[in-house]
């Protein structure tokens, strides 16, 4: 039987893709608010350390993207099953730099709302940035977060808290 799990909680993570989304996945909130991210050996992983003697921007360039890579890698079919919670990741975080040639990474959180409704249409209606904020970003979140503590426990050899939450597709 495999150790019990010592990395970063669930908690942690989940707090931190929070203030992720609340001020976008840039270089910058990556290095004042990723700390829980950057503490998974996962990402530590995808890091490619600068060229010393390195400034802070260029640091902060090597978290983002060491961050970037893992949660690109993490937000597929595979490891999320529904094509909804994928798109409001890809767009709220964002994942993606650009959508139909409009910046998404600095737009306004309000901007990368109505972009993810409109890429998450129920019906045929266009889902309200207000409705993607409080009905569909937490269960994506909750999805992102509980993925990468299981890839966190696998990646160090540890079983994975049982208390994590169990989410339905």
């Amino acid at each position: 039987m495999a150790p019990e799990y010592s990395g970063t909680p669930f908690s942690d993570i989940r707090q931190c893709l929070t203030a992720l989304v609340r001020h976008c996945l840039t270089p910058q909130t990556v290095g004042d608010r990723g700390a829980a991210l950057l503490s998974l050996k996962i990402v530590e992983d995808e890091r490619t350390p600068p060229a010393e003697p390195a400034t802070d921007d260029q640091h902060e360039a090597a978290d983002m993207a060491a961050v970037l890579s893992v949660l690109s890698k993490v937000v597929d079919k595979q490891h999320i099953p529904s094509s909804k919670d994928r798109r409001v990741l890809r767009f709220v975080l964002p994942i993606y730099e650009d959508h139909d040639g409009a910046p998404l990474r600095g737009a306004p959180l309000l901007s990368r709302r109505t972009i993810a409704g409109e890429e998450v249409i129920d019906g045929d209606k266009v889902v309200a940035p207000a409705t993607i904020r409080t009905s569909y970003e937490p269960k994506a979140l909750d999805w992102l977060g509980v993925i990468l503590v299981q890839l966190e426990a696998e990646r160090r050899g540890e079983e994975p808290p049982a208390d994590l939450p169990h989410l339905a597709p």
